[in-house]
């Protein structure tokens, strides 16, 4: 988690919590792993993961896809005179799935996260 640290606070604080709350009944060990595992694409976490991914929401894809089409239009106009436009983002149907760097398939961070649970000894 040091490499995203700073995202999760950002995302915590913005719920009011603190990462000192976790593990106490303010914030549990599965209330985290919901945050940081459904986290919206805007949030501090998504940006810290991917940084260009985050960007492209769905209003955004299609205003760039307004942009391709009119490239596209113009290039076809000049009968291939100027390079052919490039799309400024891959298309879902054309994109490979790309696992983000150091990322977790879910069930192995709750399984870290309970690993990382203190226990009733340690809290004396």
């Amino acid at each position: 988690m040091n490499e995203h640290e700073g995202a999760v606070c950002s995302d915590l604080i913005d719920r009011g919590l603190r990462l000192r709350d976790l593990g106490t009944e303010r914030l549990s060990w599965d209330d985290l792993a919901v945050i940081v595992v459904q986290r919206k694409p805007d949030s501090a976490i998504s940006r810290s993961v991917d940084p260009h991914a985050w960007f492209w929401t769905p209003d955004r894809r299609i205003a760039a896809d307004l942009l391709y089409q009119v490239e596209i239009n113009n290039w076809i106009q000049l009968h291939g005179s100027i390079p052919p436009p490039t799309p400024l983002y891959a298309s879902a149907a054309d994109a490979t799935p790309v696992k983000a760097k150091n990322s977790l398939p879910e069930s192995e961070l709750r399984k870290r996260l309970k690993a990382n649970r203190p226990t009733p000894a340690d809290a004396s």
